[in-house]
């Protein structure tokens, strides 16, 4: 009896080239965190949440659009991807500008606009259809460079 051992050692080079490429995905995790920071930034021009629905209207007319009197918070929106541990990777994103908190809660004289894809207690809300879009697209990418190296 002969036992051919060619297809394992073929089997163990993929396994430690998927071990290698697992090592390195910080170049996926930035171009999935920069996805999120432009589906964050569309909530601008659709005036709507994360799930869909219509920001509030205002009670007085105004010359610009919902959240957009001078761009600044739609510019402080940021979203980045980050090392933590060992190898694992984390994205990270908000809006740095001061008042940004008050538009996506509200206030007791101002109606919540969410453009983030939190609950109301600031939670993430993975259930926003197209935040969970976001991150199964994220994971079949990292699952497939990492099984099929692209």
């Amino acid at each position: 009896m002969t036992i051919d051992f060619s297809q394992w050692e073929e089997a163990e080079k993929d396994i430690r080239k998927a071990q290698k490429r697992a090592n390195s995905i910080s170049g996926i995790m930035a171009a999935s965190a920069a996805e999120l920071k432009g589906l964050i930034e569309s909530r601008f021009i659709a005036v709507s949440s994360f799930g869909g629905t219509p920001w509030a209207a205002r009670k007085k007319p105004a010359p610009h659009p919902l959240l957009n009197k001078s761009g600044r918070l739609k510019r402080s929106v940021f979203a980045k991807s980050s090392a933590v541990g060992n190898g694992d990777h984390v994205v990270t994103f908000g809006a740095s500008a001061p008042y940004g908190d008050f538009h996506q809660g509200g206030t007791s004289k101002m109606p919540a606009r969410p453009f983030l894809p939190l609950t109301k207690s600031g939670a993430v809300d993975s259930n926003k259809p197209l935040f969970a879009a976001w991150v199964n697209k994220a994971q079949t990418r990292i699952v497939n460079f990492i099984i099929k190296g692209r």
